[in-house]
Order: structure tokens, then sequence, then C-alpha cells
């Protein structure tokens, strides 16, 4: 029987795959759990993560260019895009 992830550990997975990193590795690991914990605390859901991949592939620079987020990126500008109807594409 799986057990069901924490939310930091479903914020982490989410990071993790936006950021293009191996959580497994021990480093990785700390660097994205400290991102997560201030994320979780700033009232964002692995689902924002998640919208904010999308967001970062679509019209950031680096994102544009097939470069991945890091995961201060994510806390960087997760707030910009937090209020996007990713349906319009536009901010509300």
């Amino acid at each position: 029987m799986e057990r069901e992830l924490t939310d930091q550990q479903r914020l982490v997975d989410a990071l993790a795959k936006v950021c293009q990193r191996d959580w497994h590795i021990r480093g990785q690991a700390a660097l994205l759990g400290k991102f997560a914990s201030q994320l979780i605390k700033a009232g964002y859901t692995p689902e924002d993560v998640e919208q904010f991949g999308t967001w970062w592939y679509k019209n950031d620079w680096r994102g544009k260019r097939g470069d991945p987020p890091a995961p201060y990126n994510v806390a960087e500008c997760i707030g910009r895009v937090a209020k996007i109807d990713y349906n319009a594409g536009w901010a509300i």
C-alpha cells in the first residue's frame, strides 16, 4: 500500500518537474524542499507551480529558448503569473 504524499512532497515533486531537477539527489532535494516550503507558506500549490511552468515556456525568454526555470525563478516570478487566466493568456 502506497502512502499519500504530504503537501510539501507534492510541491517538491512539482518543482522538480518544472525545473527539470532530480529530487532524489541529496543536494537537489534540500534545495527544492527549501523553495517548496517558502511557496507553501505563501499559499501556492503544486498546481500553481505547474501553471507557472506552462507560462515560463510560453512567455519567458529563457523558457522560449528551452531553458528550465531554477527554483529561485519560480519563487521570484510566480506572483506575476498567479493571476493570469491561462485559457485567455492575458492578465486579469
